[in-house]
């Protein structure tokens, strides 16, 4: 017998999904074909198209690069826990699950955005992980409509708007950011108070003048270059970080021509902490057990599943698996996320 590919059924559970696969595995010549009296789908063999794939990177997020985004976000999301602390700013106990930041330059960028990531972006998360237990984050840059470089930021730990501002603006000044942003400051209002010139800025004459006031006090050393979403009253977290986090230029590659000057960021687009990187769910080999369970669990819930010649995807989250009776695939992925995360999912919270 020659040599072959066949594919080996397979299950996949994530946070909010389920996938349905075969494995490719090689057979030799003397080699037995592979069978399993539990598996309920027939062994095929591979179209070798099937394994070939085509990554671009202009600028622009792919969809492979969307969908590692977006698992990240999950595994971010699965693995952090309601939390309560006392805040020395608003002094008084916040409760919180995820922060959602955004940070923008001081000023104008005369900087490349590699240079930027490198050295203050990739500063920042060094010292989010020293001084706040940063462990677990996921990253976006884009580009604002001025060409600056900005970032959205997902991390679990709190920190204070003020510490986070002073940090941030502190590590951009190392490539002048806030000296610039200072001597432009005091040139705009060196006759005193004047609404600004920004066709984009919408706020009112008395929030200009409250933040003429700040700027004043603070000698203008202060720039507004954060931003901490409040995500307490959102319903659908990972919904209202994606619109921020998968956002892309409002151009259409494909019809760009050669020479033409799009405004992306070079380099990296986004990028997450290594413990959320590596992460490949809850992986099992389909047996009739679990065959049953999944059938169960699809006509319980009537959740969406997406169909092609080599796949399948459940879109269901873990907790409606819980909430629909498969409490073996419920235990799977829970002693998944204990073996990878050292993280108890409780059924109860997870409901």
């Amino acid at each position: 017998m020659e040599s072959k590919l066949i594919l080996i059924p397979k299950v996949t559970i994530h946070p909010t999904k389920i996938c349905l696969y075969s494995e490719v595995k090689w057979i030799g010549s003397k080699s037995k074909s592979y069978s399993s009296e539990n598996s309920t789908d027939e062994i095929k063999e591979v179209n070798q198209s099937f394994l070939r794939s085509v990554r671009k990177n202009n600028g622009f997020l792919s969809e492979h690069a969307k969908r590692k985004l977006f698992k990240s976000i999950d595994y971010l999301l699965i693995t952090s826990d309601k939390k309560k602390i006392y805040s020395k700013v608003q002094k008084k106990y916040v409760s919180f699950r995820i922060v959602f930041v955004t940070l923008t330059l001081p000023s104008s960028q005369v900087h490349s955005d590699k240079e930027i990531t490198n050295k203050c972006f990739n500063q920042l998360l060094i010292e989010l992980a020293k001084y706040h237990n940063v462990k677990k984050y996921v990253w976006r840059a884009e580009k604002q409509e001025n060409g600056n470089i900005h970032y959205h930021l997902l991390i679990n730990e709190f920190i204070e708007w003020s510490e986070l501002r002073k940090r941030w603006n502190r590590i951009c000044n190392k490539l002048g950011y806030v000296d610039s942003y200072q001597a432009s400051q005091k040139e705009f209002f060196k006759n005193g108070f004047r609404m600004s010139l920004n066709k984009n800025d919408k706020r009112t004459e008395q929030q200009q003048r409250k933040a003429y006031i700040i700027g004043q006090k603070s000698d203008w050393r202060s720039p507004n270059s954060t931003d901490i979403h409040d995500t307490r009253k959102v319903r659908d977290i990972k919904r209202y970080v994606g619109k921020y986090m998968a956002k892309q230029p409002e151009i259409n590659i494909e019809e760009l021509e050669p020479d033409s000057e799009v405004i992306v960021v070079e380099g990296r687009l986004w990028s997450c902490s290594q413990n959320l990187s590596n992460v490949s769910g809850c992986q099992l080999t389909e047996d009739w057990e679990i065959s049953d369970e999944l059938k169960k669990v699809a006509e319980l819930s009537k959740c969406y599943i997406y169909r092609s010649s080599y796949f399948r995807v459940m879109c269901i989250s873990i907790q409606d698996v819980a909430k629909f009776g498969s409490d073996l695939l419920f235990k799977y992925f829970s002693d998944y996320l204990i073996e990878s995360f050292d993280y108890h999912l409780q059924k109860s919270i997870a409901c």
